[in-house]
């Protein structure tokens, strides 16, 4: 098998020795990686034996664990970027910016970064799904694309809060209507 591989190569002492090198690594990092994996899942079994011994496995559900990794993300946000008592002499900004827009919800923050990420996300993967299919353009283009899209996705939810903020201050509040009402002149 080296005879064929040489014979393909002619003779390329450098090719053959960074492919080597390459194949050396790569089963070197493969080999890390299966070590840690079976150490992880070893320490595991060995924290769930008493949680999971005798019970019907649904605790160990694929659904259960993502809802408690979501569950874990949310209550990080929202202890990390909401209000709490302690806090209201000095609130978050964006909280404080939740509030000017009307959005009244102390777990919005937390929406907020999830439409973020979420649309971020889901916008690079449309272009990046759908833009082949309406253009032909080179890869650098491409990417470039994919990027932008992904950018409009982590500014949008921005963009929104700030229009809401626009469109909240501009509209008369309650005690300015009053008073228009109050001074206007009665007909008759």
């Amino acid at each position: 098998m080296l005879d064929v591989i040489t014979g393909m190569l002619d003779d390329s002492s450098a090719l053959m020795l960074s492919l080597l090198v390459f194949l050396s690594a790569a089963v070197l990092a493969f080999g890390i990686m299966i070590a840690v994996r079976a150490r992880g899942a070893i320490k595991r079994r060995a924290a769930g034996i008493a949680e999971y011994s005798g019970g019907t496995g649904e605790a160990r559900s694929l659904r259960s664990s993502s809802l408690k990794a979501i569950q874990r993300v949310l209550d990080y946000a929202t202890r990390h970027y909401s209000v709490a008592d302690k806090d209201k002499g000095e609130m978050k900004v964006l909280r404080r910016r939740m509030i000017q827009a009307g959005i009244l919800d102390p777990r919005a923050v937390v929406y907020f970064f999830a439409a973020r990420t979420a649309l971020a996300i889901g916008l690079a993967c449309a272009v990046s799904f759908l833009l082949p299919l309406v253009l032909d353009l080179g890869a650098s283009m491409f990417w470039l694309a994919v990027i932008l899209g992904g950018m409009v996705g982590y500014v949008g939810p921005s963009m929104y809060i700030d229009r809401r903020i626009a469109v909240t201050s501009t509209a008369p509040d309650f005690p300015t209507l009053w008073i228009c009402w109050w001074s206007a002149p009665i007909p008759g």
